[in-house]
């Protein structure tokens, strides 16, 4: 039986009666009571029915504050089970008597609501005697060797009015609803019985009850009688039974609901139990008081008016439902603790300042709002739902360990909140993650997005474990990829101006679909752009110790890519990257290339800084400075400069574009070398600093290990004063000199060219301004602001 089990188990915790008052000031509506209306004693069959007589002295029923006092005392011998024939002139067995039945009953004054209890209490004494009949010996059932006696006492509620008659069902057969608890002795002697049990109603039962009853029976088998057999082994021999309620043994009564009525106030001060049978349905206010504990079984509702004020220990047991569609608070030093297969629902508003704990196996479904405050902690190990409409606002700690974690809502995570994600953590495409406190998500857990993530100014967003989105990451504060974390983007990944990436040391991000960094991102584990993929830098991209960016998409660079002195890029066969008029790519390290590279802005290859491979550069505006090594299989200078004291592969050099060695680190003079061959094309331009007569060191030296084919125009400019028919040579060319410059500007010196098989060299004639240059000089200022750029 499991009511007795259930307030037992209650009692011992409570270490007293269960006690639950009202607040004097604004209390629960009055109880309904029991009006006792009949009391009988009947024989009794066991399919269910009074037989031919009843003794209405032998039970009592009165009333007491909180119910009815029944009673009995009947005693029977075994004649009750036969009957003498007339016609046959033998004592025949009665089969359709069994025993004996004691009914109370009558009516309910006033109503009865969901999750009042029938509470009972009783004390049982029973007493029969047995002689054992003699048998043949072809008649020895085990049975017949003992004797019996069994009771089962029900308790319960009915529609309609019941009045004892012959013949007639006893009242438990039309019931809405009963509980009931058996015994019984399988040896003669004198017993007796002390306990308890509930019966609780639903809506149904408590709106549809007008009536109560109980029903004891006693089914006392009687010793061996066969059809054929009747009473010739000395059965019918005076043995007798007694079963007796002594004066008030038997009380029952209504025990009220801490079910509240809106403007109602139920306050619990001591251990409050829900059985799984039961409801409790706030519409007022419930408030579990401090250090006081409630344990639901049942089901329990708040509904839009009501308040759950949870101040003590809530404890929603397995199999059990919570759902509230008014307001649940739990207090600072509260604990609520959702346990397993219990289904807790929210469609109101869900506070929580103490401890709130999803336990495993249990499910949180939300569709309201649940507030975790600042110093609370709401920790999920079973199953949290966030569905589309909900929010969940934490600024506390949201701890999830264990279990599933789906949000189609809003999730906001305030400052100063943390939410901890040690298991996973799922946001729908209809779900919004707003984070302005700290993010983590640690080592083996998962974050998966579909939606949209907020990692607004100041927040912390640290991304270990796997995580994969599909949908939009916005970070305005830090996104840091720690190490050993792998970080899959399909979606969108937007870093704001403001925003910081950092990658850890062994951490992996692959961008499959859109990223787009207007912050800082640094990158000290392995960025992928994989094939596909678009990422668009307008902050800064910096690839910093020993770790590694590949592109094998689309890479749009519109801020600054900085591959450190130890960092290596990998431009793939299909990588392409595009540097737009306001980017900047500053190569100090390893820069493998072998697709396509276009720049229209600055391009810095650092003195230790190698780009090379079989991709091809081509540049249509803008500034490429060679420090280092930049050797590809195609180097196209349609626009802009190409400059530095490096070395490039092979140039061709389209008109309106300008090639100008220079020295490092704000030497106005150097070498610059050509791995191949050079092309100047008609209307392109060279320009050659002349400070002194040392090759490459005073004066610019373009040095080709191939051949060169001269076109445009060339731009001398001087220094330091030659000397009449000093030769400087300034170009260079391993294979081979064909073609010359079209025009020669000597910034007002009188020079001659000389063209040599492998080199071109001026000596100066005098030192008289040419015509044409003051001409330049007067309607070239372009050129003059140029030189004053170059110089700084």
């Amino acid at each position: 039986m499991s009511a007795p089990t259930l307030m037992q188990r209650a009692r011992a915790a409570a270490g007293t009666a269960l006690v639950v008052l009202p607040l004097s000031s604004a209390p629960v509506a009055e109880a309904a009571t029991l009006l006792p209306e009949y009391s009988v004693v009947g024989e009794y069959s066991s399919s269910g029915w009074f037989m031919s007589w009843f003794d209405d002295a032998a039970a009592s029923a009165s009333s007491f504050s909180d119910g009815v006092a029944l009673s009995g005392d009947k005693t029977i011998s075994d004649s009750l089970f036969w009957r003498y024939d007339d016609d046959a002139g033998v004592t025949l067995r009665r089969y359709d008597v069994t025993g004996i039945a004691f009914a109370w009953g009558g009516a309910i004054d006033g109503s009865l609501r969901p999750g009042d209890a029938i509470e009972v209490d009783f004390s049982l004494a029973l007493d029969f005697t047995h002689t054992a009949p003699t048998f043949p010996d072809d008649y020895l059932y085990s049975s017949h060797h003992y004797a019996s006696a069994e009771w089962e006492l029900q308790i319960g509620l009915s529609s309609s009015a019941y009045v004892p008659d012959f013949y007639q069902s006893t009242p438990n057969q039309n019931s809405l609803t009963y509980s009931a608890i058996q015994g019984g002795a399988m040896q003669p002697g004198v017993y007796s019985w002390h306990d308890g049990f509930e019966l609780t109603l639903g809506d149904w039962e408590a709106e549809q009850a007008t009536h109560w009853f109980a029903v004891l029976t006693v089914y006392w088998p009687d010793s061996p009688a066969s059809m054929g057999y009747e009473d010739q082994f000395d059965s019918l021999n005076g043995d007798t039974l007694r079963m007796s309620v002594p004066e008030g043994g038997l009380t029952v009564g209504v025990k009220p609901s801490p079910s509240t009525y809106q403007g109602e106030t139920f306050v619990n001060q001591s251990v409050y139990v829900l059985p799984s049978s039961s409801v409790l349905r706030t519409a007022g206010t419930f408030r579990n008081d401090a250090g006081v504990e409630v344990w639901i079984e049942g089901y329990a509702e708040t509904t839009e008016t009501g308040h759950f004020d949870n101040r003590g220990h809530l404890n929603v047991l397995g199999g059990a439902s919570f759902n509230s569609n008014g307001r649940v608070s739990n207090a600072l030093g509260a604990t609520a603790l959702l346990g397993g297969n219990s289904e807790i629902g929210n469609t109101g508003h869900l506070d929580n300042r103490g401890l709130l704990s999803v336990l495993g196996g249990a499910s949180f479904n939300n569709y309201g709002r649940v507030e975790n405050h600042a110093g609370a902690t709401l920790e999920n190990r079973g199953s949290l739902y966030n569905a589309f409409g909900g929010s969940l606002i934490n600024s506390g700690t949201l701890g999830l360990f264990g279990g599933d974690f789906y949000s189609f809502g809003v999730l906001e995570n305030r400052a100063g909140g943390s939410i901890e994600i040690h298991a996973q953590l799922d946001n729908g495409d209809s779900g919004e993650l707003i984070n302005s406190g700290l993010l983590s998500v640690l080592g083996g857990a998962s974050f998966s997005n579909a939606g949209k993530v907020d990692n607004r100014a100041g927040a912390s967003a640290l991304f270990g474990g796997a995580i994969e989105n599909s949908g939009v990451i916005e970070n305005k504060g830090l996104l840091s990829v720690l190490g050993g974390a792998a970080f899959n983007n399909y979606g969108q990944v937007k870093n704001a101006a403001g925003g910081t990436v950092q990658t850890a040391l062994g951490a992996n991000v692959n961008n499959y679909g859109s990223f787009d960094n207007d912050g800082d991102m640094q990158n000290m584990g392995t960025l992928l752009n994989a094939l596909g993929g678009a990422y668009v830098n307008r902050g800064k991209l910096t690839n910093a110790s020993a770790n590694t960016v590949i592109n094998e998409g689309y890479m749009l660079v519109e801020g600054e890519l900085d591959n450190t002195a130890s960092g290596r890029f990998v431009n793939t066969d299909t990588g392409e990257l595009d540097i737009a008029a306001s980017g900047r790519l500053i190569n100090a390290g390893q820069f493998e290339h072998e697709g396509v590279l276009t720049t229209a802005g600055e391009v810095i290859v650092g003195r230790d800084g190698v780009l090379s491979g079989a991709g091809s550069f081509v540049q249509t505006a803008g500034v490429t400075r060679v420090d280092g090594l930049l050797k590809v299989a195609e180097l196209d200078i349609e626009g802009g400069l190409l400059t530095g004291a490096g070395t490039v592969s092979g140039v061709d050099l389209a008109s309106g574009a300008v090639l100008a060695p220079s020295g490092l680190e704000g030497v106005r003079t150097g070498r610059l070398g050509v791995d191949g061959d050079l092309s100047l094309a008609a209307g392109s331009r060279l320009d050659i600093d002349i400070d002194g007569g040392e090759a490459g060191v005073s004066h610019d030296w373009l040095d080709i290990d191939g051949s060169a084919l001269l076109a445009g125009d060339l731009y001398l400019d001087f220094a330091f004063s030659p000397l009449a028919g000093q030769v400087i040579t300034f170009l260079s060319a391993s294979g081979g000199i064909s073609g010359q410059f079209a025009h020669v500007y000597a910034d007002g010196w009188n020079v001659s060219l000389i063209y040599g098989d492998n080199g071109v060299s001026l000596t100066a004639v005098a030192a008289v301004p040419e015509a044409e240059s003051w001409a330049l000089l007067l309607a070239g200022l372009g050129v003059i602001g140029w030189r004053a750029r170059r110089r700084a």
